[in-house]
């Protein structure tokens, strides 16, 4: 009877947290297909507005930005949501955020002179300068936006985000209309990215003013000192990984010209937005992966393995359903002149199931701090994709990038399974060692009894 209590007592609770993910994974994956809808519907429209080349001088103007920017973020969003969520003062977690949000705006400085040498490096056309300099002012202010959305996450308040990603995709998508619609040219396109993101941070202020807390810019050094201590192998190793398709768009840029640089930003663009399925449970369940990992390392373990056999079935069955129609998706969102490469779009979907997994494993890595690994695991991937492109790009022309990118994610993520094997693996045998150690004998049992105990 008292075991009957006991797992009714169990089951609200239960019930309560099985409730919550699943409800911030609604949220979490509605924002995902808003976004990945309107992200797509912009980037058809651009594609046809602005042609092969034209697209492929909008992919140059991207990567190069989207390449330094996380480069210098020093992780410091990601443990900074773990961090904020620990907290359960208010003024506490405002004082973090403002410190996070000032701390943002001196490494975003930093960014600016690293792509300033990358310009002079690249000597690009004078269209593509213009256009890092627009679109880089709108990241400065859609950085803010981005963090302050963070303490939506921390707070496991999943629908404020679903909010802001709406109003930003969607004005975006409006603006980007007009563009095309009035042929306001290429600059335009970038001044559309300065006043979706501006919206964006100013929605993001409003609703953390209303429902939490007001900002405290009071720079907390120490606190900073240590995040970025620790965050800043994780940073590096995320921006990396994100970075990587960059690297291989401006390899292709200046190998083989705008047109590659076009078709592969085309492909791999389809390929990301397939990914929200994967990043919405992730992102879901990374509160709870955080406390486990730190708490009870078997629920963390139960967590993440069925985190990733979800993944990997989930991503295996889209690749089946999204490769035969290849080509039909193709032409129906870019135009028929992306057909070009089809083949190369065939073999990126191929990539699916690996990132699908390697979302879960990036949010294990990270909750479990294992900065170090993680940060190996994913430049050990960039180096090998680099490589390879760089080394067959002569011969293979597109399709180098293609394989590129396929081997270097397809090695990192086996790194990061064989290194989460290892270290659950010595976590348990530790936990099941303490667990046979005898306890101490009470002095007070008779011999026979103490025996029995230590036995």
């Amino acid at each position: 009877m008292l075991r009957r209590v006991r797992s009714m007592d169990r089951n609200p609770s239960v019930s309560s947290f099985a409730k919550k993910v699943a409800r911030n994974a609604l949220f979490f994956f509605s924002s995902q297909i808003w976004e990945a809808i309107a992200g797509l519907a912009v980037v058809a429209i651009l594609a046809r507005y602005l042609g092969v080349e034209g697209f492929g001088s909008y992919a140059v103007v991207f990567s190069v930005v989207n390449l330094v920017v996380p480069l210098t973020f020093m992780g410091i969003q990601q443990v900074g949501i773990r961090e904020i969520a620990s907290k359960e003062d208010d003024s506490e977690k405002a004082t973090y955020l403002g410190s996070l949000l000032q701390a943002r705006i001196f490494l975003l400085c930093v960014a600016a002179f690293i792509i300033a040498f990358i310009l002079l490096a690249m000597k690009p056309e004078t269209r593509v300068i213009f256009g890092v300099i627009i679109f880089f002012f709108a990241i400065v202010i859609g950085s803010s936006g981005e963090i302050i959305i963070s303490s939506f996450v921390a707070g496991e308040k999943f629908q404020y985000h679903l909010f802001v990603v709406m109003i930003e995709r969607l004005s975006l998508l409006v603006f980007v209309a007009i563009v095309a619609l009035l042929d306001l040219g290429f600059y335009a396109v970038f001044l559309c990215y300065v006043a979706a993101k501006s919206l964006k941070t100013s929605c993001a202020l409003y609703f953390l003013k209303k429902n939490f807390y007001s900002i405290i810019f009071s720079f907390d050094v120490g606190w900073i000192k240590k995040i970025i201590k620790e965050s800043y192998l994780i940073g590096f190793g995320i921006s990396i990984g994100v970075g990587f398709h960059h690297a291989i768009v401006i390899i292709l840029k200046q190998f083989l010209g705008l047109q590659a640089a076009g078709i592969f930003t085309a492909y791999y663009n389809l390929i990301l937005r397939c990914q929200l399925l994967a990043v919405s449970l992730s992102r879901s369940l990374m509160p709870r992966i955080s406390i486990e990992a730190n708490r009870n390392i078997a629920a963390y373990l139960q967590l993440v393995k069925k985190g990733i056999l979800l993944l990997l079935i989930g991503g295996g069955l889209l690749a089946l359903m999204i490769w035969p129609l290849k080509g039909f998706i193709i032409s129906t969102i870019y135009g028929k002149p992306f057909l070009l490469e089809i083949k190369g779009f065939g073999y990126l979907v191929l990539l699916l199931p690996i990132l699908f997994v390697d979302n879960i494993l990036n949010v294990a890595f990270i909750s479990k701090r294992l900065a170090k690994s993680f940060f190996f695991a994913k430049v050990s991937g960039v180096l090998v994709g680099v490589a390879l492109t760089v080394g067959f790009v002569s011969d293979f022309q597109l399709y180098a990038g293609i394989y590129g990118i396929i081997n270097g994610k397809l090695f990192s993520t086996l790194i990061m399974l064989l290194i989460f094997k290892r270290h659950v693996s010595v976590a348990l045998g530790g936990l099941r060692r303490e667990s046979t150690e005898p306890g101490p004998i009470d002095p007070r049992k008779s011999p026979g009894e103490a025996e029995k105990v230590a036995s």
